[in-house]
């Protein structure tokens, strides 16, 4: 853009608009950023700033699978010197988990051909049916949940909560909630804590329930911080209703 961040630029036609600051080309704000970034990219030669950043990401999530596979050390073996089950299994959970592809998928012939022609050994690894990788999937929720469960318990900071309650496509109404925190050694992170149903009203007393219920879970009821939400009038309510929750307070006696 030409001038400062905080500029805003509109066309004829009243609409805003990016603006850029090397040739004056305009795109409406509506339409996202891609075409900016591709204008950016072929005419100025300027390439996406945040590409070595999802670069250093990606091998840093592969990193981390490799980690959890040593992890696994009482459960660990090798079908071959080059192919390693439990970082395999990791690493393909995450793909299913991410990408919602049906558990059956690893039964399917050309699949198994596809992973078969960049690693033979890897049939072996394959499960045979969907509920196997069920029981994987489970079995990686379980452990990964044990792990921020640990890593909130041990926080050197606060817990800071980001809550939000949305309806889903098929019509749930689901509850999200993110705790923010400093670790041990002073990183700043991150873990999403739950995506829950929330049964029965939308009002704030009963997301207070379940934001409660989670954080008991957790047990972190000594760590709550501050909570980060949007101005729905809800929102006010269940804060108030955790501000003075008997539940918490006895949770908090409880632990001391």
């Amino acid at each position: 853009m030409p001038d400062s961040i905080n500029t805003i630029y509109t066309n004829s036609k009243n609409n805003v608009v990016w603006r850029c600051g090397l040739c004056g080309k305009e795109y409406t704000e509506r339409g996202g950023t891609t075409a900016p970034k591709g204008h950016l990219l072929k005419y100025h030669a300027i390439d996406d700033p945040l590409k070595g950043i999802k670069q250093q990401a990606q091998t840093t999530s592969i990193s981390k699978a490799f980690e959890r596979g040593k992890e696994a050390t009482n459960k660990r073996r090798k079908i071959h010197e080059s192919f390693d089950l439990p970082t395999f299994k990791e690493l393909f959970i995450r793909w299913i988990s991410r990408c919602s592809i049906p558990y059956r998928m690893s039964t399917i012939p050309e699949f198994r051909d596809l992973l078969a022609f960049l690693n033979e050994d890897v049939e072996a690894a394959l499960p045979a049916n969907g509920d196997t990788v069920r029981n994987w999937t489970m079995e990686t929720f379980h452990n990964e949940r044990h792990r921020v469960q640990q890593s909130v318990q041990s926080a050197a900071s606060k817990i800071h909560f980001t809550v939000d309650l949305w309806t889903s496509s098929n019509s749930l109404a689901l509850l999200g909630m993110i705790a923010h925190y400093f670790t041990e050694n002073g990183q700043l992170c991150q873990s999403v804590l739950a995506l829950r149903e929330l049964e029965g009203q939308h009002s704030g007393e009963n997301q207070a329930q379940l934001v409660i219920k989670v954080i008991e879970e957790y047990g972190i009821a000594s760590k709550v911080g501050y909570f980060m939400m949007d101005n729905a009038e809800n929102n006010e309510t269940m804060i108030k209703a955790i501000s003075t929750s008997k539940d918490l307070l006895l949770c908090l006696l409880i632990i001391y």
